[in-house]
């Protein structure tokens, strides 16, 4: 949101220096990345996910994390951002609904609401603001 963006610039900053330098080491480090996954998902969440699988999809995904001109993370191209936002907007995906995996029927709603119009009300495509987080990069 670019309120909280512009209040909240150095957690921003950090935020993205973080994820940023874990992209980096899943890009040059797949096997390291998929077990970190897999092991941080046990013990945080209680959640099994399948070694071989986040092995296989961390190879697939590693020469993609990265620019591959710049070999940094997380650049934004305006361009690519408009036509999805528009396509989210034509897509009726777009709404003043929160999707939510615990969907309150008032305010949250489930990716199934949305899919079927019924979480909350559409957002005009020209009020959506064009928020990017270049500046924020390290």
């Amino acid at each position: 949101h670019p309120e909280w963006l512009a209040s909240n610039a150095s957690a921003a900053k950090a935020f993205l220096k973080a994820t940023a330098e874990g992209y980096a080491i899943a890009s040059a480090e797949p096997a390291y990345a998929a077990d970190a996954l897999v092991r941080i998902a046990k013990r945080d969440h209680s959640f099994d996910i399948d070694p071989a699988l986040a092995k296989g999809s961390a190879e697939f995904l590693a020469d993609k994390f990265l620019d591959p001109d710049t070999k940094r993370w997380g650049r934004m191209d305006g361009a690519v951002w408009s036509e999805y936002v528009k396509w989210l907007w034509e897509s009726g995906l777009l709404t003043t609904g929160m999707q939510s995996r615990h969907p309150d029927g008032g305010r949250t709603f489930s990716l199934d609401d949305l899919r079927a119009g019924n979480a909350g009300e559409r957002i005009a495509l020209e009020s959506v603001p064009v928020v990017f987080t270049n500046d924020y990069l390290p």
